[in-house]
C-alpha cells in the first residue's frame, strides 16, 4: 500500500490529523514534503475536496518551515524551503476562485488560507533568489488573491510586476497574460474592455500557447467582471 492510499484511508476513518501523520512520522523531511505536496494535488484534480487540500497543504508548509530551521545543514535548509514554496504555489492556486472551476468553490477559509500562501510563496521565492519566471508567477497568484479579495490597486500592482520580471523574449505570452490581468483588474474597477480585448487578440493572434492563455483570462473574466 502507498503512503498516500494509507494517508487517504486514515483521512476517511480516523480524521485528518491521523492522516497527515502518515508523511510527518517520516524520518526525513524531504520525502515527507514531496508525499504530501502529491496528496495535495490528487486531493485537487481527481477528488475535487477543497477543504483536505486546504489541511494538508497548510500541514506540509507547516512541516517544513519547522524542518527547514532545525536544519543543520544550510543547503537541506533551502531545499526544503523551496519545496515548501512550490506547495504554498500550488496551494494558493487551488483556492483562487479565478479557474472558474464548477465543483469547487472557494469560501473565505479557503481564500484566507490562499491568500497567506501567496504571500509566503513571493517570500520564499525572493529569499531563495528563483528565477524571472518563478519570482513573476508568485507576483501573479498574490495579485490573483487580491483581485479576490478586491483589492484591485494591489492587484493591479503585483500584476504589473509579474509582467515586468518577465523581460525574456521566450516569455513573451506569459508577460502579456499578465498585462492581460492588469487589464482585466481595470474591467472589476469600472473601465473599458479596450485594453482588454487589445491583449487577448493579441494572445490569439499567434502567440505560442495564447489560446489557452486567453480562454484562462475569460475564464476570469466571467469570475470577476461578467459582462
Amino acid at each position: 500500500m502507498s503512503l498516500q492510499t494509507a494517508c487517504l484511508q486514515r483521512l476517511d476513518h480516523e480524521g485528518a490529523f491521523a492522516a497527515a501523520q502518515v508523511f510527518t512520522d517520516l524520518p526525513d523531511a524531504a520525502p515527507a514534503l514531496a508525499g504530501l505536496h502529491e496528496l495535495v494535488k490528487h486531493l485537487y484534480w481527481e477528488t475535487k475536496r477543497l477543504p483536505a487540500v486546504v489541511f494538508f497543504g497548510c500541514a506540509a508548509v507547516q512541516h517544513g518551515l519547522a524542518a527547514a530551521h532545525r536544519a543543520d545543514d544550510p543547503d537541506t535548509a533551502d531545499a526544503l524551503r523551496n519545496a515548501v514554496r512550490g506547495i504554498s504555489y500550488d496551494l494558493a492556486s487551488f483556492t483562487w476562485p479565478g479557474w472558474g472551476e464548477p465543483t469547487i468553490t472557494p469560501g473565505p477559509t479557503d481564500l484566507d488560507a490562499g491568500r497567506h500562501a501567496a504571500t509566503l510563496n513571493l517570500a520564499l521565492a525572493r529569499e531563495l533568489a528563483r528565477d524571472d519566471r518563478t519570482l513573476s508567477r508568485a507576483h501573479w497568484v498574490t495579485g490573483a488573491h487580491r483581485l479576490a479579495a478586491h483589492d484591485t490597486a494591489g492587484a493591479r500592482k503585483a500584476f504589473e510586476r509579474a509582467a515586468d520580471q518577465l523581460t525574456d523574449p521566450a516569455h513573451a505570452s506569459e508577460r502579456l497574460l499578465n498585462t492581460g490581468y492588469a487589464a482585466l483588474t481595470d474591467l472589476v474597477t469600472g473601465q473599458d474592455d479596450h485594453g482588454y480585448q487589445q491583449v487577448t487578440a493579441q494572445l490569439r493572434g499567434g502567440l505560442p500557447g495564447g489560446q489557452g492563455l486567453a480562454d484562462q483570462l475569460d475564464t476570469a473574466r466571467t469570475v470577476f467582471a461578467p459582462v
